[in-house]
């Protein structure tokens, strides 16, 4: 396995939405709406919405992989290529910003408790004058 499938393949998680296409080379306006059933090393079980019913579609190649041109394997009935949908990227970059936000609040919260320990740690003679900082 190379560093393209570890670094892809192993980020998607299951439930994640996707674009799918039985062929490459179809304008991406063309593809259908599905779901990772079952990520795996060198590609994805896919569902596809066919209109009517989830359809299950096996071994599904990510449209960037290398070996997609390479072995044609996508061409086989029931696999196929996908691409994550612009949906599924914009939630993930969402739940990191959501993470990295939730990390930066934690850090203020503790950097007011210090200020607010750390004032009333101090000597009356020696404490500014005015109100001391709000606690929450």
């Amino acid at each position: 396995m190379n560093a393209f499938h570890d670094k892809l393949y192993s980020q998607i998680q299951s439930g994640a939405e996707v674009l799918w296409s039985p062929d490459p080379h179809t304008h991406r306006s063309q593809w259908l709406y599905g779901k990772v059933s079952q990520p795996k090393t060198k590609g994805c079980d896919l569902l596809i919405w066919m209109g009517d019913a989830w359809r299950p579609r096996h071994e599904c190649m990510h449209v960037d992989d290398p070996m997609v041109e390479a072995t044609r394997a996508w061409a086989e009935p029931g696999r196929g290529v996908f691409v994550i949908s612009p949906r599924e990227l914009w939630l993930q970059e969402m739940d990191r910003r959501m993470a990295d936000l939730e990390t930066k609040m934690l850090r203020l919260e503790a950097s007011q408790e210090y200020a607010v320990l750390n004032w009333t740690a101090e000597p009356a003679t020696t404490r500014k004058r005015g109100r001391p900082p709000k606690v929450e």
